[in-house]
């Protein structure tokens, strides 16, 4: 826990979105859930920490969107612009 802890306070001083993995090996045992738990509780009386669910999160996008508050990047694909050159069989 003290991972994702640092991992989080790191997040939240930088004002940055923070997501984490947990893998059912690690989360799925009772006394790992009590732990997750007490962290939820952590982060939450840190205060301004926005615990949204993926629909929430994709409203609020919209929103700013809508508002003219954030424009999405846009990425071209390929990245490159001529064929990747193939490797020297002899190395």
């Amino acid at each position: 826990m003290e991972v994702f802890r640092s991992e989080f306070d790191a997040a939240w001083e930088f004002g940055a979105l923070w997501i984490s993995v947990w893998h059912p090996a690690l989360s799925g045992r009772l006394a790992r859930f009590k732990a997750v738990l007490e962290l939820l509780d952590y982060m939450s009386a840190k205060g301004g920490v926005w615990f949204a669910r993926l629909d929430q999160v994709c409203d609020h996008v919209q929103k700013l969107m809508a508002e003219g508050r954030w424009t999405p990047r846009y990425e071209t694909f390929p990245l490159y612009q001529s064929p990747l050159p193939e490797f020297s069989k002899e190395r």
